[in-house]
């Protein structure tokens, strides 16, 4: 006789990768200062990845050895060129083109540049950019600016310092770096005994970008900032090797299932894909912490719940009643 209520395992379901993660957290810190999201093309041609943003004609990043090219059109003029985007700040050339002061905006993406793969570098990785423009605005609004993120990404006690350094589409430019949130300024390996970690680099723009997007740089001033996701990611969870971002390893990945819910998400989020992952436990399921094909402080979906659009506080709670009795 065929037993018809015999349990079968749940539905194996996966978690957000490690870079969406950090992206999310980052996206989400500057969206309460009032940055709003812009994504480019990945595919841009050569004026805006470079000529608006100041870079010489004869600027090392527009050879083939560092930017890969998909189409050389004219040779003479290489703003005609067409090619994978090697940061995001042509995408904020894009919306300075289309949009009005006061601008505040944040630019995440992948971008690519034609480097040999190994722990340190890759081909492809992610970059979030910031732009700020209205009037007077000074390099002090982008360091309280920065001062708010990195003690948002790092803790309260994260301290920062700027150096100078040089961009092309901006001017004066900075180097940021954070106190190491390992040994707390102390010294150790990670930060080579510095006390200090570098983490983005940032500046006013430059006057000629935002003459270039058809911006009166007399009126309006700006600052930008830009950062890899991959480095964010390799300080807050100390991986040590950029490969394993890429590489689909699901040891590796499964390491990040708890961060996903650092952020706790409504019921009746399912309907987003994004959060079709696990639904945190309320409180009081704290003593149900033995129920069988549990794992707290999560529950698993199985596969009817994941084609319902939402699924109820109550229908979860009668379920995870049953199951203990």
């Amino acid at each position: 006789q065929r037993q018809m209520c015999i349990e079968t395992d749940p539905v194996a379901l996966g978690t957000r990768h490690p870079l969406t993660i950090v992206k999310n957290q980052i996206i989400d810190i500057f969206s309460r200062m009032g940055f709003t999201l812009y994504h480019g093309p990945e595919v841009d041609d050569d004026k805006h990845v470079f000529t608006m943003l100041n870079f010489a004609a004869d600027h090392p990043a527009r050879d083939m050895q560092d930017t890969f090219f998909i189409e050389q059109s004219d040779p003479n003029d290489v703003t005609k060129n067409i090619l994978l985007r090697s940061h995001t700040s042509g995408d904020e050339a894009h919306y300075m083109e289309t949009h009005e002061p006061p601008i505040r905006v944040l630019c995440p993406g992948r971008v690519y540049r034609n480097e040999a793969i190994s722990a340190r570098a890759h081909c492809f990785f992610h970059q979030v950019e910031g732009l700020y423009v209205d009037k007077n605005v000074s390099f002090t609004d982008l360091k309280q600016v920065l001062l708010t993120f990195a003690r948002e990404m790092f803790g309260a006690d994260t301290k920062i310092r700027l150096r100078p350094s040089y961009f092309p589409f901006t001017e004066p430019s900075a180097e940021m770096d954070i106190s190491c949130n390992i040994c707390g300024g102390k010294g150790c390996n990670f930060c080579k005994h510095t006390g200090w970690v570098e983490i983005l680099g940032c500046g006013m723009v430059d006057p000629h970008d935002l003459d270039a997007c058809g911006i009166d740089s007399n009126v309006y001033t700006g600052y930008a900032f830009g950062m890899g996701v991959e480095r964010i990611t390799n300080l807050k969870y100390r991986v040590s090797d950029l490969r394993l971002f890429s590489e689909n390893d699901t040891r590796f990945l499964r390491e990040f299932e708890l961060q996903n819910n650092n952020k706790p998400y409504p019921l009746n989020s399912l309907g987003n894909p994004e959060a079709i992952l696990f639904i945190p436990l309320p409180h009081h399921y704290q003593h149900f912490s033995r129920v069988k094909r549990y794992t707290l402080p999560r529950i698993k979906l199985f596969r009817w719940q994941l084609a319902a659009v939402s699924v109820s506080y109550t229908h979860l709670r009668a379920h995870e009643t049953s199951a203990h009795l």
